[in-house]
C-alpha cells in the first residue's frame, strides 16, 4: 500500500516502498499536475513508476521531478522517470554541474556500486 501523508501528497519510494537505497521519494498533486520529489536510484522505477500510477488519475500529469540534492539515492532514477513521463528535471545549480557531469564521486553513485549517467537538468534554481 502506498501511504498518504496528507490530501494530495504521497510517499512513493523509499525503504519498504521500492527498496532500502532509495531515499525517500514523494509525489504531490497539484490540480491537474503533479510533482515528484526525489526519485531514488532507478534500480527499482518498475516499482516507482507503479506507485505513481496508483496514486494519480489519469488525467493528472506527472510535470516535474524536483531533485532535493545530487546523491545518487535521489538521483539516480530521474531519467527513467522523464523517459516514462515526459516530465521536466528541476535542481539547484550547483548540483546540476554534478548531474550533468555524472560525477560518481560527489553524486555518491560509487558508494553504491554504480555509475550516474549524465543528467540533463531543464530547471535550474
Amino acid at each position: 500500500m502506498i501511504p498518504q501523508i496528507r490530501k494530495n501528497l504521497w510517499q512513493v519510494g523509499g525503504d519498504g516502498i521500492t527498496g532500502g537505497g532509495d531515499a525517500a521519494a514523494y509525489l504531490m498533486r497539484f490540480g491537474d499536475e503533479a510533482v515528484l520529489i526525489d526519485a531514488g536510484t532507478g534500480g527499482r522505477h518498475t516499482d516507482l513508476a507503479a506507485n505513481i500510477d496508483a496514486s494519480l488519475p489519469a488525467d493528472v500529469s506527472l510535470a516535474y521531478t524536483v531533485l532535493t540534492h545530487c546523491h545518487y539515492d535521489h538521483t539516480g532514477g530521474a531519467e527513467a522517470i522523464r523517459t516514462t513521463y515526459g516530465c521536466k528535471i528541476v535542481a539547484h545549480a550547483l548540483d546540476a554541474v554534478y548531474l550533468e557531469s555524472g560525477d560518481d564521486e560527489v553524486t555518491a553513485a560509487s558508494w553504491y556500486g554504480s555509475h550516474l549517467e549524465p543528467l540533463p537538468v531543464d530547471i535550474k534554481l
